[in-house]
């Protein structure tokens, strides 16, 4: 059975948002939701996810800077998601990151 899980890295500053990218996720398949706190360059709960996912699932995430704000860091995940079967899906398309 397909699981969709919602995924959510956030700062101190998106926490601000926590409730309102919960109910986006939700109100688009998401019954799990599965947050990190952004400490140097880990993600512990989204590499137990990936590990513990099976093929098929489903993670959703707002934009592609919630799995990361490095471009390189966030491609190198969405391969790593992928070797695994998993679909990744971003609510808003990848034009909208910016590193800063």
């Amino acid at each position: 059975m397909t699981t969709f899980y919602g995924y959510l890295r956030l700062s101190d500053e998106g926490m601000k948002h926590f409730d309102d990218y919960v109910a986006e996720l939700k109100q688009n398949g998401a019954t799990e939701i599965v947050t990190d706190k952004p400490v140097y360059h880990t993600r512990p709960n989204l590499d137990d996810l990936i590990a513990n996912s099976e093929a098929g699932d489903r993670i959703i995430i707002k934009r592609i800077t919630h799995l990361s704000a490095n471009l390189e860091i966030a491609t190198s995940l969405v391969d790593k998601i992928e070797a695994h079967q998993i679909t990744l899906v971003s609510l808003e398309p990848w034009e909208r990151f910016n590193p800063g």
